[in-house]
């Protein structure tokens, strides 16, 4: 019997639930028994999506090829070797698949089960991952529902609660005892967050949870040094205890809880109603406060009663359920005024910026509904926030942390500073083209939450769009390996970067710049013919870099700061020049981007 709430740790960042997504979508129509289980292990091997231990593989030739740097698949025969491996295994290939499947079903996005048929990706799924649903849309809808019991996964039938929806209620209660104990509100550390919110399993228990939770910070808070440590310890402990019997040691438990508050904290901040205040607490967002608070007031946390499977996942599909109880005028009203009221006060804190101009930008979007003039308005607020953060021009300490945050997107196991390493990727390019370039206006297409951190993508234009005084680019990053990076990465840029150029008038003027770890062959192939030859009959600027080289750019950059030598958008032209240029000498994409590296280090010597 489960002893907590969690998202499936397997899965437990939104950047892989969508890439599993996109595989299983390879098996649509399928009846998901063992074989296709199977097979859709292999896939997330053969897509490097998953990658075996070397312990399980044993094998110095299979290591080499799962460990190697490459955006290109796998090969079959590789595939299948590794397959054979864990068919004898207690985990075996089956079981993995139908682990991965699991949450994706949970969502909503996909029917994989074997008892119901065919392999299906719904018409909520297929709009995620074609972009026409933002991470938003889909996960605040999602978690307003989600439920246990519930009739997706089993074994939970003495809960009774919305773990996001439950998660508001207490934090909200918390914040409510906390001030009227005569103290600031300060949400949930993250040590409160994993020991009391993974284990809230029912609506009635709310109360009680507050309560202790509350004592168990006010003990914390009046002790110093060793005493506090032990205290917490100690208190660690007995909560284990209460909350898996013996079921678990000590060290297992803590690490499980942590587990499950990391990735229930990523999720809950795509809704935006959750963001991150200073040493790891979360709270819920300030811009989010009125649609938290009605949805508190018609929403318990309990647990909806459904009468068969069919009916709880109708429901789960549904992007038009629930109602949204803050969609009525009196609370659109309120959220307009105190959205108008924050444009005004971020206008004042940019340099350049006044109130007039955004009273304008005000005013012209009265005529409109008031759910459509909260959006505009929405809009204008994510762009003043964007604004505010030119201020870090040239500002060289902020360079480095955009450098290590570039490199961290790319590690391994990578500590995730958005909601998933993509959305990192993207920030800290972004971040790092505000502080290194006198640009006149850089426009990155994400959406900030409250503490200033990207919650979500803005799906169907380019990444960040870039204007200097003598030339415009577009920048597209992108985590995608194998096939997944062509179909999805290929077309899409060019056509990103031909409606720029029709937007800013700049046929043949433009670049784009796409960042990648690596590069699949297709989607080299695909910008070669736009670049040597033409898309929609003109040539384009597209140049594939690196992120390697992307952070040798970066630190050359920050070195000739220190030198007292910064660069100009005229400088970084002649870069972008030079890389291009190669490629109409170049008889075919790979002897083009081979000297990428040597053309970065002649543009050093230059600056």
């Amino acid at each position: 019997m489960p002893a907590v709430w969690s998202f499936n740790t397997t899965v437990r960042n939104p950047e892989r639930v969508q890439k599993f997504l996109l595989t299983l979508s390879e098996l649509e129509g399928k009846i998901f028994d063992q074989e296709t289980q199977e097979e859709f292990f292999a896939l997330q091997i053969k897509k490097r999506q998953y990658k075996p231990m070397a312990s399980t593989l044993m094998d110095g030739g299979l290591i080499d090829e799962v460990n190697r740097e490459s955006a290109d698949e796998i090969p079959d025969e590789i595939v299948e070797r590794i397959v054979d491996i864990y068919r004898p295994k207690s985990t075996n290939a089956a079981m993995r698949g139908r682990t991965t499947a699991g949450i994706l079903n949970r969502f909503g996005l996909c029917v994989a089960l074997e008892s119901k048929g065919p392999v299906v990706i719904t018409e909520l799924g297929k709009n995620w991952i074609e972009g026409r649903i933002n991470d938003q849309d889909l996960f605040l809808r999602f978690l307003l529902k989600w439920q246990y019991p519930n009739f997706v996964e089993d074994g939970y039938k003495s809960f009774d609660i919305k773990p996001f929806v439950g998660t508001l209620h207490l934090i909200n209660q918390v914040n409510i005892e906390w001030a009227r104990l005569g103290n600031k509100p300060v949400g949930l550390s993250k040590e409160e967050t994993m020991l009391f919110v993974p284990s809230l399993s029912r609506y009635s228990e709310l109360d009680r949870t507050a309560e202790m939770l509350i004592d168990y910070r006010k003990n914390v808070r009046k002790k110093n040094g060793k005493a506090k440590v032990k205290y917490q310890e100690s208190f660690a402990k007995k909560r284990v205890k209460e909350i898996f019997g013996r079921s678990k040691s000590f060290s297992l438990a803590m690490r499980d809880l942590n587990d499950y508050r990391d990735s229930a904290t990523k999720y809950f901040r795509m809704t935006r109603f959750i963001y991150k205040r200073g040493h790891g607490y979360i709270d819920i967002a300030p811009d989010y406060q009125i649609e938290a608070k009605r949805l508190m007031d018609t929403d318990d946390a309990s647990a909806r009663e459904y009468s068969n499977y069919q009916e709880y996942f109708n429901c789960l599909n549904n992007i038009n359920l629930p109602d949204l109880p803050w969609e009525n005028e009196d609370d659109l009203t309120l959220k307009i005024n105190e959205l108008k009221r924050k444009c005004k006060e971020l206008s004042r804190e940019i340099e350049g910026h006044s109130v007039e101009e955004v009273e304008k930008l005000v005013k012209d979007i009265e005529e409109f509904q008031l759910a459509d003039q909260a959006s505009k308005l929405e809009e204008i607020k994510n762009k003043l926030q964007i604004d505010r953060l030119k201020g870090l021009r040239y500002n060289n300490k902020k360079l480095r942390e955009c450098i290590h945050g570039i490199e961290n997107s790319m590690s391994k196991r990578p500590k995730i500073v958005t909601t998933r390493p993509s959305l990192d990727l993207e920030w800290f390019v972004s971040l790092s083209l505000m502080v290194l370039n006198d640009a006149v206006e850089i426009n990155p297409s994400y959406v900030l939450g409250d503490d200033g951190i990207p919650s979500g993508f803005s799906s169907g234009v380019a990444d960040i769009e870039c204007y200097y005084a003598s030339f415009k680019m577009i920048v597209e990053v992108t985590l995608m390996l194998s096939r997944d990076q062509w179909y999805h990465e290929g077309q899409p840029v060019m056509q990103h970067l031909r409606n720029f150029e029709d937007k800013t008038n700049t046929h043949e003027k433009a670049y784009c710049l796409f960042i990648a770890p690596f590069f699949h062959r297709g989607t080299l192939n695909t910008f070669w013919n736009s670049v040597k030859y033409e898309y929609e009959g003109k040539k384009q600027k597209i140049i594939p870099l690196k992120v390697e080289q992307y952070i040798n750019i970066l630190n050359i950059i920050e070195k000739k700061v220190l030198e007292g030598k910064v660069p100009r958008h005229n400088d970084y032209k002649k870069l972008l020049d030079s890389l291009y240029e190669e490629s109409q000498n170049a008889s075919d994409v790979y002897s083009w981007i081979s000297g990428f590296d040597l053309k970065i280090d002649e543009w050093e010597k230059q600056v």
